[in-house]
C-alpha cells in the first residue's frame, strides 16, 4: 500500500512538472509572445540566412473555419494569435477584395506573427489603401515584420515605395537592410548611390551582396572601381556578385580584374567572371579560358567551351575538337554546337 502511494505521488509530480515545463501549442499568447522573442533575435551571421521554418506548421483551423470565409473572418477576432494568423493567411490567398479592410486592420495586430501574415496577405493585392498602411510599419518593433515589409513593398514601383525602402536601408538589422537594399537599385536614383557604396563595406556579407546587386543597375565608372574592390572580398558570394555586376562596365581595368577573377578559389566566381567577359566581348580572355579546358568541374569546362566559340576565331577550332572527346556528355554537346556555329561563320 505504501509503495502504491509513493508510485502515485511520483506520477503526480511528473505530471505537474511537464504541465509547467511544456507550453501548450494552443496557449493564448496575445501579448508579447514567444514568437516575437524569436523574431527579434535575428541571425546576423556571415552565412546566408537559413530558410525559416513556418511558425504555423503545427497549427490548423478547423475544417469549418477553413472552408467558410465568414468563419475565417470571425476567427480574426480569436484570442489565439495562431488562429488569427492562419485566418489572415487564408483570406489573403482568396484574393477577395471585400476583405481588404480586414487585412488592413490586421496590419496593426498586437502579435508579430499576425502582422507578418497580414503583410504576406497584402502581397496578393496592389491596393493603395494597403500600401499606405504598410508604409507606416517601417519602425515596427519586430525585425521579422520589417524584413517582410521590405520584401512586400519591393514588388511595387513608385515614389512612395522608394522612400520606404530608403528608410529601411538605414535599419539596424542586417536582414532588413539586405532586403531593402536588394530592391532599391531598380529605381536607379542617384541619391541612393552614396548609401549603397557604404553598404558594400558593411560587416555582413549578405548586405554587401545586396548592395552590389543594386549598384549593378548603374553605369557610373566610379561604381565600377568600387565593385572591382569587392572581387577581393572575404566572402565568395560577394565576389561572385561583384563579378556578375561588372559585366555592365566595359573598360580595360574591369576586364583585367575579371581575368584575374578566373583564378579565384571559388568555381562560382570563375563562372561569373567568364559570363561577364563573354557579355563584354573582350577576346583577351581566350588564353585564360584555354587553361580552364582541363578544369575538374565539367560545368567550368562547358562554359569555357561556349565562351571560346563566342569570342575566339578559327584558331580555337582545334581546341573545340578536343572537347568532343571530353568525358562529360554536356561538354561534348557544347563542343558540337560550338563547331556547328563556327562552320556557318
Amino acid at each position: 500500500m505504501r509503495g502504491k502511494f509513493f508510485f502515485c505521488l511520483n506520477i503526480a509530480a511528473i505530471t505537474i512538472f511537464f504541465t509547467i515545463a511544456t507550453p501548450s501549442v494552443h496557449t493564448n499568447t496575445t501579448f508579447l509572445t514567444y514568437y516575437d522573442t524569436l523574431a527579434n533575435n535575428c541571425d546576423c551571421s556571415d552565412e546566408p540566412p537559413p530558410k525559416r521554418k513556418d511558425p504555423l506548421s503545427l497549427y490548423n483551423l478547423t475544417p469549418e473555419e477553413y472552408k467558410n470565409l465568414d468563419l475565417s473572418k470571425a476567427t480574426l477576432n480569436s484570442p489565439d494569435e495562431y488562429k488569427r494568423a492562419l485566418a489572415i493567411r487564408k483570406i489573403g490567398q482568396m484574393t477577395d477584395r471585400t476583405f481588404i479592410l480586414s487585412i488592413k486592420e490586421m496590419l496593426n495586430d498586437v502579435s508579430c506573427l499576425v502582422r507578418v501574415e497580414a503583410l504576406k496577405a497584402c502581397g496578393y493585392y496592389t491596393d493603395e489603401i494597403l500600401l499606405s498602411e504598410m508604409l507606416k510599419m517601417t519602425k515596427d518593433k519586430s525585425c521579422q515584420v520589417r524584413e517582410e515589409l521590405a520584401y512586400q513593398i519591393g514588388k511595387y514601383n513608385n515614389e512612395q515605395i522608394k522612400n520606404g525602402l530608403s528608410e529601411l536601408m538605414n535599419d539596424r538589422d542586417p536582414r532588413v537592410i539586405s532586403m531593402a537594399t536588394q530592391y532599391i537599385g531598380k529605381f536607379k536614383d542617384d541619391k541612393n548611390i552614396p548609401r549603397l557604396l557604404e553598404l558594400i563595406k558593411h560587416e555582413n556579407p549578405n548586405v554587401r551582396m545586396a548592395a552590389i546587386n543594386s549598384l549593378s543597375h548603374y553605369r557610373d565608372p566610379n561604381i565600377g572601381s568600387e565593385l572591382i574592390k569587392s572581387l577581393s572580398d572575404s566572402s565568395k558570394n560577394v565576389r561572385q556578385a561583384a563579378a556578375y555586376a561588372l559585366m555592365n562596365f566595359n573598360d580595360k581595368i574591369v576586364v583585367k580584374s575579371l581575368l584575374k577573377a578566373l583564378e579565384d578559389s571559388s568555381d562560382h566566381v570563375k563562372l561569373a567572371a567568364i559570363e561577364s567577359l563573354t557579355t563584354i566581348g573582350d577576346n583577351s580572355c581566350i588564353e585564360p579560358l584555354l587553361k580552364l579546358r582541363k578544369h575538374p568541374d565539367p560545368v567550368i569546362r562547358q562554359i569555357a567551351v561556349r565562351t571560346l566559340a563566342v569570342l575566339g576565331d578559327n584558331t580555337v577550332i582545334k581546341y573545340l575538337r578536343e572537347a568532343l572527346k571530353d568525358e562529360n556528355k554536356f561538354v561534348r554537346a557544347e563542343a558540337e554546337k560550338a563547331l556547328a556555329k563556327k562552320s556557318h561563320q
